[in-house]
């Protein structure tokens, strides 16, 4: 096992590939909106967590698996979004804002609709009714997890951050959320 990953790492295009959140960044400047970057990023966060929590399952009930499935795609996109805001390729209030939306996104995996949809969609591929049923590694077919979890996550989009947020670019004037509470005239 340590010849592949010694060969994997020796490979000169993956080096040349520009990371998730250079390709962010650079989607950003080119003009595309928040729900259009997510989108994008969702394929390379799916592909990320698939491989770390299968790294971390080991053979047991199948809520251990989602467990780890959604603890693993929340930290990547709370590592997209520390890498964006450390990063100076945008400018430092737009990209606080948008690390502070997809550290949202992320932790709105975990609250109760998001998490349903994860239990179905691992119950899905692996062909089980119910989680605390027994799984193995090798019962997951960690391409086709991977592949429905991108799915999950672009469409999850509209469930999880306001549509007025996703439609947002670097150039749309930020608005303040909440009310705007209209000034008190005078009482003279």
């Amino acid at each position: 096992m340590r010849l592949l990953e010694t060969i994997k790492s020796l490979n000169l295009l993956k080096k040349l590939t520009p990371s998730p959140a250079s390709r962010a960044a650079a989607a950003f400047r080119d003009g595309q909106t928040l729900g259009e970057v997510m989108r994008d990023a969702s394929d390379s966060i799916a592909r990320e967590a698939v491989r770390q929590a299968l790294a971390e399952f080991s053979d047991g009930p199948a809520a251990l698996l989602i467990t780890c499935l959604i603890e693993s795609t929340t930290a990547g996109w709370e590592l997209l979004a520390s890498q964006l805001a450390a990063s100076n390729q945008l400018p430092r209030d737009r990209s606080a804002w948008v690390a502070a939306r997809l550290t949202d996104y992320g932790h709105c995996l975990s609250e109760d609709l998001m998490s349903q949809h994860l239990i179905n969609l691992v119950l899905c591929v692996t062909g089980l009714h119910v989680e605390a049923l027994v799984l193995t590694r090798d019962d997951v077919d960690a391409r086709r997890l991977t592949e429905q979890l991108a799915e999950l996550l672009k469409k999850g989009l509209s469930s999880g951050l306001p549509r007025a947020a996703l439609a947002q670019t670097l150039t749309t004037p930020h608005r303040p959320t909440g009310r705007i509470i209209a000034p008190r005239p005078s009482a003279n």
